[in-house]
């Protein structure tokens, strides 16, 4: 079945948007590291540090540019473990799902074929299909393979591959889905907090740089050997 054109729209929008941050986080990335270097070299040139000291960028200055580097680093370093964290759950939710999915299918197709009462059929919850929703899906396959740990159904069950051993394994398949879109979600909200902050934090960093910069264009316009070492 080929693809809807809304379809292909939203994944080219999705694809469009992780490039855009990607290239985003670099510059980001990039600025940090420069100031880093920037920072490094200004410390290890006693010239360099006297003629900003006489400048008016003293130590308690450079200090505070330090401090703003740090949290900018920290604020990005903040926001990729949180992108990787979703990643890592995405993907043990990619593999665990089409098993769960399997699992269920099955398991619902045996009890349906096995127990024809409607109270049966309503106690382990095969009455209707699965919800759509992953969370509900679990939520309700749980309770489906609590109840066949029953003994009632044991009886049967366990002659069909439906042991305990074996609902306990698709227990622990539950488990895992859903322990994966709750650390996905958990990802999701640190990500957008951790970006937040490391947006506040670049920017504070930017605007800490530009002004030591403007300051050494003045005051080393003469030495442009010192102005190289500051990245202008």
């Amino acid at each position: 079945m080929e693809e809807q054109p809304q379809a292909i729209e939203e994944k080219t929008a999705i694809v469009e948007k992780k490039r855009k941050n990607s290239e985003q986080d670099q510059r980001i990335q990039n600025d940090i590291t420069e100031t880093a270097v920037m920072l490094q070299n200004i410390e290890s040139d006693s010239e360099l540090k006297s003629a900003l000291n006489g400048a008016g960028i003293d130590d308690d200055e450079l200090d505070l540019g330090k401090a703003k580097q740090t949290a900018s680093q920290d604020g990005y370093n903040t926001r990729q473990d949180s992108i990787g964290a979703e990643e890592s759950a995405n993907n043990t939710l990619k593999v665990v799902w089409p098993i769960i999915e399997a699992e269920a299918i099955d398991i619902r197709e045996v009890l349906r074929a096995r127990f024809s009462d409607s109270g049966n059929r309503r106690a382990l919850g095969i009455v209707g299909n699965l919800p759509q929703d992953r969370q509900k899906t679990i939520t309700v396959m749980r309770a489906t393979y609590s109840e066949c740990k029953k003994p009632e159904y044991q009886t049967i069950l366990s002659k069909s591959g439906y042991g305990i051993s074996a609902i306990d394994e698709y227990l622990g398949n539950l488990t895992t889905a859903e322990n994966a879109i709750s650390a996905a979600r958990k990802a999701v909200a640190d990500g957008k907090r951790a970006t937040t902050l490391r947006n506040a934090a670049i920017k504070d960093l930017r605007q800490w740089v530009s002004m030591v910069k403007r300051i050494a264009k003045r005051a080393l316009r003469t030495r442009p050997d010192l102005l190289d070492k500051l990245g202008i």
